[in-house]
């Protein structure tokens, strides 16, 4: 048996029976877009088995893809013919990538040649930002110039006795590649003007729209909207004929409430995180409390079985203290803890406090967006969808609290 061949035997896995088990299903890609859990799982585990089952079997799939694609190079079968190369080749480069619709990136792409855009730029493009998302390249500086290079070695590598032409074929590609990079450079210092103007342009409606809010008794720094360049041209132009169309479609009233409850959320949230007594901090016990209303219909725990409390005495004063506005030495808005027969558990209120600050790292200006428009009509930047439990989170605060006493 030649040495090569025993090598290749050692990648031959006769229990690979299974070997898309870290392809995300139906349900998984169901979550990742709606935060929905279907079926028998609750969110923890899909949450748990993307992480585990497919994020984690990462380097096994390329693994696998690299084996895959050599082995089938080095058997002496021929299993596709010249054409059926060709067909597959097609094929991949007609994969949508989502490169731009992934990770922010926003990629402008900029050309005045024609053959710059095509299906293998954007291939290319796909795999860039696939490999840039996993290898996490520092924009702010490093070149990455390793991963590249062995890229262009991999593409046009020659046998040692062909070395003048690999040369000459990798200065050509260089060569083209600076005319690409003048012209992008070019091109995107041009869009940065006219970007210039767009975002001047969205300062300006941003501001507008604030100016109007205040007036009509909204006491907001924030545009319950989201102003791209895209829906400028959906907004009146003149002041009185946005306010007009502002008092027309959007619920004021459920603004003003929503307003005053995200920075109530804010401040409160921000309280707990800062807020200890001899060596108890109230973030623990109340996160514990949050992640205990998550698999309880009562949502109660006993004092003597909070784990977070480290003495009993000192973590009684920090419950005590969100039980009632009154007891809080810096006066949270409204109770975030309140006792029932079966022990303490978080008030409506103090479950959206939770949400915000344990599960959506303290960004609490979504709230705003409920309710807010009165007609089923589109409003330019409009962006009213509360998906996963947030309306209810947050309607349940509403009929809870009196938000006119703040």
């Amino acid at each position: 048996m030649s040495d090569q061949r025993e090598f290749w035997l050692d990648y031959i896995d006769t229990n690979r029976s299974a070997p898309g088990r870290y392809v995300l299903n139906g349900k998984d890609r169901a979550y990742c877009v709606t935060g929905d859990d279907r079926g028998s799982l609750k969110k923890s585990e899909l949450r748990s088995r993307i992480k585990t089952d497919r994020l984690q079997e990462l380097p096994q799939r390329f693994q696998d893809l690299f084996d895959d694609l050599a082995l089938t190079e080095y058997s002496d079968i021929d299993f596709l013919s010249d054409t059926e190369e060709e067909a597959i080749w097609r094929a991949v480069l007609n994969i949508t990538t989502h490169a731009d619709t992934i990770r922010g990136y926003d990629i402008d792409h900029i050309s005045t040649h024609p053959d710059d855009i095509n299906d293998k730029y954007h291939f290319g493009v796909g795999l860039g930002t696939l490999l840039r998302g996993i290898t996490e390249v520092d924009i702010s500086g490093s070149t990455d110039s390793d991963l590249v290079w062995g890229l262009i070695i991999g593409l046009y590598a020659l046998p040692t006795e062909a070395r003048e032409r690999e040369v000459d074929q990798i200065d050509d590609l260089l060569s083209e590649l600076n005319r690409r990079l003048e012209t992008r450079a070019e091109g995107l210092e041009t869009e940065a003007i006219h970007q210039g103007v767009r975002e001047d342009s969205i300062d300006s409606a941003r501001e507008t729209i604030l100016e109007i809010l205040n007036e009509e008794g909204i006491d907001t720094d924030r545009v319950p909207l989201d102003l791209r360049p895209t829906t400028m041209g959906y907004l009146p132009e003149h002041k009185e004929d946005l306010r007009e169309r502002i008092v027309e479609q959007m619920n004021l009233n459920t603004l003003e409430k929503t307003n005053k409850l995200a920075d109530a959320v804010k401040s409160d949230g921000q309280n707990i995180l800062e807020d200890h007594f001899r060596g108890d901090e109230a973030q623990p016990i109340i996160n514990e409390l949050w992640l205990v209303a998550q698999t309880s219909d009562n949502g109660a725990v006993r004092p003597q079985n909070i784990n977070s409390m480290s003495a009993r005495n000192t973590g009684m004063k920090l419950i005590n203290q969100y039980k009632s506005t009154e007891m809080h030495g810096d006066s949270v808005h409204f109770p975030i803890i309140e006792e029932v027969n079966t022990g303490y558990r978080l008030t409506s209120y103090g479950k959206l406090v939770s949400y915000c600050f344990f599960q959506n790292h303290g960004d609490c200006d979504w709230i705003e967006q409920f309710h807010l428009f009165d007609t089923e009509k589109p409003f330019p930047g409009r962006a009213d969808d509360l998906s996963d439990e947030r309306p209810d989170l947050v309607e349940e605060a509403i009929r809870e609290v009196d938000i006119d006493e703040i």
